[in-house]
């Protein structure tokens, strides 16, 4: 009767949660129209966030390596097949740096078409690194877990960047 009863409270607790969830996005909250909003404005919000994002891509990506990456390599039964998988990874974190600093160096020369560009290239580099391990490796959380973030922010920042080539 006792479990019956905290199933109830916890159903009740979700829909007040998701109720609650909902008015708060149909609250009315001042802050600018998008319209009012200078395009000078937009350009500095969009440029810190690419540019943040960058920072946390290769922060991110540098532990990975070095804890994941490095970790596997060390197993001294890892097949020779895995090993070549784990070197080439390397060799595609070492481009996705490189592509890094690209977009950096783009966005200060404003240049937002070729940004774009070089953030797909992070992408294809993590790509590339991901379908090789996954295909090794197979299913793995901490490699997926690495992936879907990457796609996350990348694809924010291809956005972001989006609203600036126009």
């Amino acid at each position: 009767m006792l479990h019956n009863g905290r199933v109830v409270f916890d159903i009740l607790f979700l829909i007040n949660l998701i109720l609650l969830s909902f008015s708060c996005q149909n609250a009315s909250i001042d802050r600018p129209l998008a319209s009012s909003i200078a395009p000078r404005d937009v350009e500095q919000a969009v440029t810190s966030i690419v540019e943040k994002s960058m920072i946390a891509i290769q922060t991110k990506s540098e532990k990975f390596l070095r804890v994941v990456i490095t970790r596997r390599l060390s197993d001294p039964d890892l097949p020779t097949y895995s090993q070549m998988c784990m070197d080439q990874c390397q060799e595609n974190y070492a481009s996705a740096k490189d592509n890094i600093r690209e977009v950096l160096v783009d966005i200060s020369k404003k240049n937002y078409h070729k940004a774009s560009e070089d953030v797909d290239g992070i992408v294809s580099e993590f790509e590339t690194c991901y379908e090789c391990l996954n295909e090794i490796v197979g299913e793995d959380y901490e490699l997926k877990a690495f992936d879907d973030w990457v796609d996350g922010i990348t694809n924010d920042c291809i956005t972001q960047l989006e609203r600036l080539k126009a």
